[in-house]
């Protein structure tokens, strides 16, 4: 059975449509699914919209969230409550027709446990494909030693990625690095990918930035690792002002008295203080980064709970 998993925000205008052609792909293509949609603290008529068309197919659950948690923390909501032996993740705004999920179930058959899709040509905006270009790059040095794996929300993967991927607590849960991290054998397929025909893409460079802050503090040492360099060299640095001076004083050239001794203490101590900002940074990240928060979300609705 297939797990489609939709984080639904603000998408009054176009769930429908979206829900409506992924029924009747599965249905033409004679195979099990069920549909999971989370409202993530939409603000327009999202919610009442999906609760209707939960009332009419019984393999399609509705989830309300409390408030909007982001697109991450919905989707591993959705994770939670899926049952299928394959988990299909996809977007609320059409810019993936569900047709080409043939692709990815097709590509599952050559032994691959994560298909991802990769568009042929991207119909976001400017800021959006530029800064998913640069969170790649990044994702690439952090979760999988720069292969070349393209990154989209358009993807299937093996339910036992998501088991391990749910016994794992993190505060802020990236999915598309941590889904790679946790990957036997990971591949791309190439998805046509469409233009947004209802509203905009709530991703602006505020978000963006966001995002990459939350990447990067969350689930890499390089910013520790940065700091503790400085701080060798400031170290380094000090303790060549320390000398310098001690050569002045030597050579009577330092004509203030206590002048070279305060020098050399300071400088010693911002280098010290460095070194052990940096030690203690590298001890807090390992107690830090596996939270115990299992749960960073509530939901106050949700249909068909029992399918």
């Amino acid at each position: 059975m297939y797990s489609v998993v939709i984080p639904v925000y603000n998408s009054s205008n176009s769930i429908n449509l979206v829900i409506d052609k992924t029924v009747e792909f599965f249905n033409s293509s004679k195979l099990e699914y069920e549909i999971i949609l989370i409202n993530d603290g939409s603000e327009d008529g999202s919610w009442q919209e999906i609760k209707e068309i939960s009332k009419k197919n019984k393999k399609i659950k509705s989830i309300n969230l409390l408030k909007n948690y982001g697109q991450h923390i919905a989707i591993k909501c959705g994770f939670m409550k899926s049952k299928g032996d394959w988990i299909i993740t996809m977007d609320d705004d059409l810019q993936n027709d569900p047709s080409e999920l043939s692709k990815l179930i097709e590509k599952t058959k050559e032994g691959y446990d994560l298909v991802i899709g990769e568009y042929k040509e991207k119909k976001h905006n400017f800021i959006r494909r530029v800064g998913s270009k640069f969170i790649n790059r990044i994702v690439r040095k952090i979760f999988y030693n720069n292969k070349k794996i393209y990154l989209s929300n358009f993807r299937i993967i093996k339910k036992d990625i998501i088991n391990r991927f749910l016994n794992i607590s993190y505060s802020y849960p990236y999915i598309p690095g941590l889904l790679l991290a946790l990957s036997r054998k990971a591949t791309n397929v190439l998805v046509n990918h469409d233009e947004r025909f209802f509203g905009k893409s709530n991703y602006n460079f505020r978000k963006i930035i966001s995002l990459v802050f939350n990447i990067v503090f969350g689930f890499s040492m390089m910013p520790l690792n940065v700091i503790i360099l400085l701080g060798f060299l400031f170290s380094a640095l000090s303790f060549l002002i320390g000398v310098f001076f001690l050569f002045l004083k030597i050579f009577s050239l330092v004509s203030v008295p206590g002048w070279t001794s305060i020098i050399v203490l300071i400088s010693i101590f911002n280098g010290l203080i460095f070194l052990i900002l940096g030690m203690i940074g590298q001890y807090l990240i390992k107690f830090i980064r596996p939270s115990n928060i299992n749960e960073k979300f509530f939901i106050i609705d949700e249909t068909n709970e029992k399918i």
